[in-house]
């Protein structure tokens, strides 16, 4: 019997401690590595609130952080329709170039990709840029997205030229290549037109909220943590995979005379099995103890139970020893609570990762109301990209005297369509809502629903049901004429409705959904 004091002796704490130093010493080297010291008195590199390559890191080791960032700039850009149109005209009387605005709308979409990319960076790093090219030929542009890691941000005071700070985008692309663009929104002097010797070109950046001027706080570095210690786990777990057959306990039995393995017989220093006159002896006392075939055995273990027997006439006693404890299972539920607090970060619905593990009652909404919060959210990210592409084309196109509008649409989400056409059908199956009132609300998401089709100046089309029986304000009225049968068949035709026999809820059926 022993006892060891003041040491830690289980072996995935030591492993999860040294995975978990590892790792912030490699964070502190890519921390360090992207810093630059600022050896000019007018100069001044403005610190992001993480350091891209720090993020980039970040991205690579954890699936959900990924997974979320390209689910927003896919949601917010990639396949959304971006409606571009004239608000006001401008006056007649005034002199203006005019633009063909189907220059700039197919400018936008072939730059859609580009911006997708941006909104990326945005979410991971808290900050992304494109840089804007001008094809004067074709009157045109195009926006091509600018990799966070390369970017800094620049504070430039030069009193002569201008009494605020200038602000830049230095772009490095080895120890002396950098290239130097003006920010579209920012105030610069007409005549600054270089930096550094190098002409300066124009980006479009986004980024800053109520902390950071160019740049924002990217909503999971609360989850930093979580993370570090899921980075860790699955490094344990490829040292438990490496390391081959890992003993959780030892069960063991004890017969009188019985050897220990290390006893197990060598040759004596410089002698072999045949010239060592004490070797014999030694093994036959090891073979009947049974150390021979144990050794054997458990150096042929692979992974899974090994079961060692000897039959014996001796009285034997059993005892268990356990050797690992819980806190690998411990890390186990706090790495998927790391995965949780990212889905929760983003706000993002989990059905949206493909995660489909949300148990609710058949009448419950609220699957509905996380998919309404989340298309609202969209709606509000999408607003920094409606007004920068506004201010990319003012300086794309400074002779337009069109004001335009700009609106990034939103996916149609199935869950969200379903739901709420889930509730039109219910309210009107239940004489809550109008004929009319039912057509109209479905006809936005039932593609083979046009209002045009239907003749509203039937009274049939103010009338309510309840399971198809129509209803007055006293109750049920009795049965349909013929020809009113006839135009509520026509018109519930197109209607995603299956009207219950049992008095139940409504049903949808296979109809055609937007």
């Amino acid at each position: 019997m022993f006892m060891i004091q003041g040491q830690t002796v289980n072996k995935e704490v030591e492993m999860i401690k040294s995975t978990l130093d590892n790792t912030a010493n490699a964070k502190l080297q890519i921390a360090t590595g992207s810093d630059k010291k600022d050896t000019s008195t007018k100069q001044k590199y403005l610190t992001p609130p993480i350091k891209p390559l720090l993020a980039s890191y970040y991205f690579d080791k954890n699936l959900m952080l990924a997974r979320s960032c390209n689910i927003l700039a896919e949601d917010l850009i990639l396949g959304n329709v971006i409606n571009i149109n004239i608000k006001d005209e401008s006056d007649e009387n005034e002199e203006s170039t005019d633009i063909d605005i189907s220059n700039i709308i197919n400018s936008i979409e072939k730059s859609q990709l580009e911006i997708s990319y941006m909104c990326g960076d945005y979410e991971l790093t808290g900050a992304g840029c494109c840089k804007i090219l001008k094809f004067e030929e074709q009157d045109e542009f195009r926006l091509i997205q600018l990799p966070m890691e390369s970017l800094q941000v620049i504070k430039v005071v030069d009193e002569k030229l201008q009494s605020t700070p200038i602000y830049l985008i230095e772009q490095s692309m080895g120890i002396t290549d950098k290239t130097y663009y003006k920010i579209v929104g920012e105030t610069y002097p007409e005549e600054y037109i270089s930096y550094d010797g190098k002409e300066l070109g124009l980006a479009w950046w986004i980024g800053g909220d109520n902390f950071y001027k160019f740049f924002k706080k990217p909503v999971w570095l609360q989850s930093i943590e979580s993370m570090n210690s899921q980075i860790a786990l699955e490094s344990l777990d490829t040292e438990k995979i490496n390391s081959g057959n890992n003993v959780n306990g030892v069960l063991f039995f004890n017969k009188q005379g019985a050897l220990p393995i290390s006893t197990f017989p060598q040759t004596t220093e410089g002698e072999t099995e045949d010239t060592d006159p004490t070797y014999a002896q030694l093994k036959a006392i090891a073979e009947m103890s049974g150390a021979q075939t144990i050794a054997s055995e458990l150096k042929s273990a692979g992974i899974g139970t090994a079961v060692l027997y000897e039959e014996t006439r001796d009285a034997m006693s059993m005892n268990y020893v356990k050797i690992s404890d819980d806190n690998y299972s411990y890390l186990q539920d706090k790495a998927k609570g790391a995965d949780q607090k990212i889905i929760s970060s983003f706000g993002i619905p989990r059905e949206r990762y493909m995660i489909n593990d949300i148990k609710e009652s058949m009448n419950s909404q609220k699957t509905a109301a996380f998919w309404e919060i989340y298309t609202k959210s969209l709606n509000a990210k999408q607003l920094i990209y409606e007004d920068g592409l506004l201010e990319v084309i003012s300086e794309c196109y400074p002779t337009l005297e069109h004001e335009l509008d700009i609106d990034i649409e939103v996916p149609m989400f199935s869950e969200l369509v379903n739901a709420k056409i889930s509730v039109f059908t219910d309210l009107f199956m239940k004489g809550l809502i109008t004929l009319k009132q039912t057509i109209i609300l479905l006809s936005k998401y039932v593609s083979d629903l046009n209002v045009e089709d239907y003749d509203f100046s039937n009274p049939i089309y103010d009338m309510r049901f309840f399971q198809g029986k129509p209803l007055d304000d006293y109750g049920l009225t009795g049965e349909l004429t013929p020809e009113q049968q006839e135009e509520y068949d026509s018109a519930t035709g197109l209607m995603p409705v299956t009207e219950s026999t049992d008095g139940g809820n409504p049903v949808l059926s296979p109809q055609s959904i937007d």
